[in-house]
C-alpha cells in the first residue's frame, strides 16, 4: 500500500508555521486533511474506535507513559500493525498506523521505501520538529538525511555496536524511570525526545 501525501508541496510549511493544532483545526472546520480512500483503508487495520473509551485510555497511555511505551502496548493489544485515530484531527478521520514488527519496518523503511516517501505528519508534529530530522521531514530533505545516516547501518559491526548501545540506554532509562515514579512523565518525555 502506498502512503499518500496529504499536503501539497509547501502547504506543510504553511500549515505547520502557525500550528497550535492548525488554528484549532481551522476554527473547527475539522477534517481538513481527511482523505476518504485513506480513511477506508485505515478502518480495516486493528485499533480502537475513534473517540471510544478504549481510545481515551490509549491516549492516556501515550500522555503518561510516552509514545514508545504506548506503541509496544498497542502491539500487544491490537497486533503488529495497528491503527490509532489521530485526536488532533478532532473527528478521528485521519489515523496513525504503528508498525511493531521488524519485518514490517524493513518493508516500509528499506525494501519498499520509495512507496512510502510521503507520509502524513500531524501539523503539531511538524510544528514541534520544524520539519527537521529523519522522522519530522519528507521529500528531498528526508531522502538526503536518510542517505547521510545510512552507511553505519550497512556495516554489520557498526550496527551491532549501535544496537548494543540502544539496548543498554533503553534498559537504563526504563530501570531509572521505574525506580522514581514521581518523575515518570518527565522520564517518558525525555525518552520520547531521545527517540526522536
Amino acid at each position: 500500500m502506498r502512503s499518500p501525501s496529504l499536503d501539497a508541496p509547501g502547504a506543510a510549511d504553511a500549515a505547520a508555521a502557525g500550528c497550535p493544532f492548525t488554528a484549532l483545526r481551522n476554527q473547527l472546520g475539522v477534517g481538513a486533511n481527511s482523505r476518504p480512500e485513506v480513511d477506508a483503508a485505515a478502518a480495516d487495520v486493528p485499533g480502537p474506535a475513534p473517540f471510544s473509551f478504549e481510545s481515551l485510555v490509549d491516549v492516556g497511555t501515550i500522555f503518561f507513559e510516552g509514545l514508545h511505551v504506548a506503541m509496544l502496548k498497542f502491539s500487544e493489544k491490537y497486533g503488529p500493525v495497528c491503527r490509532f485515530a489521530n485526536p488532533a484531527s478532532l473527528n478521528g478521520a485521519t489515523s496513525w498506523v504503528f508498525l511493531n514488527s521488524p519485518e514490517n519496518v524493513q518493508h516500509v523503511c528499506a525494501t519498499n521505501v520509495k512507496n512510502y516517501s510521503q507520509r502524513y505528519l500531524p501539523d503539531i508534529y511538524k510544528y514541534v520538529t520544524h520539519e527537521k530530522g529523519i522522522l519530522g521531514s519528507q521529500g528531498d530533505y528526508n531522502q538526503r538525511h536518510r542517505r547521510l545516516c545510512a552507511p553505519p547501518f550497512r556495516n554489520k559491526h557498526q550496527l551491532e555496536a549501535f544496537a548494543e548501545i540502544v539496548v543498554q540506554r533503553s534498559s537504563s532509562s526504563s530501570s531509572s524511570s521505574s525506580s522514581s515514579s514521581s518523575s515518570s512523565s518527565s522520564s517518558s518525555s525525555s525518552s520520547s525526545r531521545r527517540a526522536l
